[in-house]
C-alpha cells in the first residue's frame, strides 16, 4: 500500500522550486489535480464515445453499405443518353429579367390567369426558343446524371436550382398558354419535358434538391390537371400518354434517398470536424488580445467526447427517419406519422435543430405522393368514361381493366376518396380537408382534383 502511495504525484519537487506562501501551493496542488482528473475523465469519455460511435457506424454500414457520401453518386451515363447537361445548358440560355421571372411566377402560383396575361408571355416564350429546344432534347434522352461531387459532403456542389425552377416555371407557362389556344395535344407534348425534368431530379439523393423535385412535380400535376378539365379533342391515347407520364407509385423513395444520403453527409462532417477540419463557412480562428485562437485544436481536443455524443446520436436518429420513410405515411411509428406529431427533443443538439425542416420536406413529399394516386385515379377514370359513357361507382370497378389496385391515400391507409359530382367526378385525399392539418398552407396543400362536365 506504501509502496502504491509513493507513485502518488504530490507536484512537491515543481512547487519547491517555486517560493510561493503555503496556501498558495495547496491551491495550485488542487488545481493540479483537477486537471489530471479532467484529462481522465476525458480520456475515458472519450474511448467510450469512441466505442458507441464505431459499433452504430457498424451497424449502419452493414445495412447501407459505405457510410461515405462518395457511395451516394449514381452511375455513370453516355454523354448521348445523359439529360443533365442539356438541362445545366437550358439553364445557362435562359433569357429572362426580374419583370419576366415575377410574371411565370405569378402564373406558377396562380395569381394571375395564363389568358390575362397572354400578351406579355407569348413574347418572352419567343426569346426563349433556344431554351425549350434544349428541353426538348433533353427529355428525348434516357437517363440523368448531374455529376454532383458527392465526396465532397456537405460542401458539395449542386445545381442552380433557381434555375432548375424557372425552367419548370417556363415548361409550364407554355404548356398552358398552348392548351387555352384550344391545341391540349400540343400542350401535352410541351409538359414531356417537365416531366423529364422532375425524373432526373428524383435520382440525387440530396434533401434540398427532392424538395425542388417535390416543386417541379407540383407544377406538372397542375397543368395535367387543366389539361384533363379541358378535355378538348383528347382520345384514349392523350389520355393513355398523360397517365405514363406519372412517376411510379412509391414516390417517397426520393425524399427516403436524400435522408439517407444526409445521415451519410452529416457523418463526413462530423469526422471532418473531430479531426479539426472545420466547414467551409466556419471561421478556423478568433483573435483575443494579441492571440490568435484556432478553433479545430480546441474543438479537437476539449469537445471530443460531446462531438462523438452528438454524431453518434444524429447518425442513429438520422437512420429512424431513413426507416420511418420506407413506409406510407399511415404505417410509420417514429416521427411522419399520420398524427403529425412533432417529436419532443432530447434527441441531440444536431438532430433537433434540423428536425422541424425535415417535417416540412416530409409533408411536401407526402402530398406529392398523395397527388399521384389522385391523378392516377383520375386518368383510369377518364379512360372508363370513354369506354362506358359514364364514370363508374366505385374505383374498385376500376380493377384490373384501368388500375392494377385501388389508389391508397397515403395520409390514412384507406383508398382515395372519389364521388361522382354533376356530369363530373371529384378524387381527393383527406388531407384536402380544412379541417386536416399537414403544417402546409393554400396551394401548398392542395389535394384534390375536381373534373366537371
Amino acid at each position: 500500500m506504501s509502496a502504491l502511495a509513493d507513485r502518488i504525484p504530490t507536484f512537491e519537487p515543481l512547487l519547491r522550486r517555486i517560493r510561493w506562501s503555503r496556501s498558495f501551493r495547496i491551491l495550485v496542488r488542487i488545481l493540479l489535480w483537477m486537471a489530471l482528473l479532467v484529462f481522465a475523465a476525458r480520456t475515458i469519455a472519450t474511448v467510450l464515445m469512441e466505442r458507441r460511435m464505431s459499433s452504430i457506424v457498424g451497424s449502419l454500414s452493414a445495412k447501407y453499405g459505405s457510410m461515405m457520401p462518395a457511395s451516394l453518386a449514381p452511375p455513370l451515363l453516355p454523354a448521348a443518353e445523359n439529360r443533365a447537361p442539356l438541362f445545366r445548358a437550358a439553364g445557362e440560355a435562359l433569357a429572362l429579367d426580374d419583370k419576366d421571372q415575377e410574371l411565370i411566377g405569378f402564373v406558377a402560383h396562380q395569381q394571375v390567369e395564363v389568358t390575362s396575361v397572354a400578351e406579355s408571355l407569348r413574347p418572352l416564350l419567343d426569346r426563349n426558343r433556344i431554351v425549350f429546344e434544349l428541353l426538348t432534347e433533353a427529355s428525348g434522352r434516357k437517363g440523368a446524371n448531374w455529376e454532383i461531387d458527392y465526396k465532397s459532403g456537405m460542401d458539395a456542389r449542386l445545381p442552380d436550382l433557381l434555375k432548375v425552377i424557372l425552367l419548370e416555371r417556363m415548361i409550364l407557362c407554355r404548356s398552358l398558354l398552348t392548351l387555352h389556344e384550344g391545341h391540349p395535344k400540343d400542350a401535352i407534348a410541351e409538359l414531356e419535358p417537365g416531366v423529364a425534368l422532375a425524373s432526373s431530379l428524383s435520382r440525387e439523393p440530396v434533401h434540398i434538391v427532392q424538395l425542388i423535385r417535390v416543386a417541379v412535380d407540383h407544377m406538372n400535376h397542375r397543368a395535367m390537371h387543366d389539361i384533363l378539365l379541358q378535355d378538348r379533342g383528347l382520345d384514349r391515347v392523350d389520355l393513355s400518354r398523360l397517365r405514363d407520364m406519372l412517376p411510379p407509385p412509391a414516390k417517397r423513395s426520393g425524399m427516403r434517398d436524400a435522408f439517407l444520403g444526409e445521415m451519410k453527409m452529416g457523418y463526413k462532417s462530423s469526422l471532418d470536424i473531430l479531426d479539426g477540419r472545420l466547414p467551409s463557412d466556419v471561421k478556423e480562428s478568433f483573435e483575443i488580445g494579441n492571440f490568435d485562437f484556432q478553433i479545430g485544436p480546441i474543438a479537437r481536443w476539449t469537445g471530443r467526447p460531446w462531438l462523438l455524443w452528438e454524431s453518434g446520436t444524429f447518425l442513429d436518429q438520422y437512420a429512424g427517419l431513413v426507416e420511418d420513410l420506407e413506409h406510407p405515411r399511415f404505417a410509420r411509428t417514429r416521427y411522419f406519422t399520420k398524427d403529425d406529431v412533432t417529436p419532443s427533443g432530447g434527441k441531440g443538439i444536431f438532430f433537433d435543430l434540423a428536425l422541424p425542416n425535415l417535417m416540412e420536406s416530409v409533408r411536401r413529399s407526402d402530398l406529392d405522393e398523395a397527388r399521384v394516386e389522385i391523378a392516377r385515379a383520375a386518368f383510369a377514370l377518364e379512360l372508363y368514361a370513354r369506354d362506358h359513357d359514364g364514370y363508374p361507382g366505385s374505383l374498385q370497378d376500376l380493377v384490373p381493366a384501368y388500375l392494377g389496385q385501388v389508389p391508397v391515400d397515403p395520409f390514412t391507409g384507406s383508398p382515395i376518396e372519389y364521388r361522382r359530382e354533376g356530369n363530373g367526378f371529384v378524387v381527393r385525399s383527406v388531407a384536402d380537408d380544412p379541417k386536416f392539418e399537414v403544417g402546409l398552407p393554400g396551394q401548398d396543400k392542395l389535394a384534390a382534383w375536381r373534373i366537371t362536365r
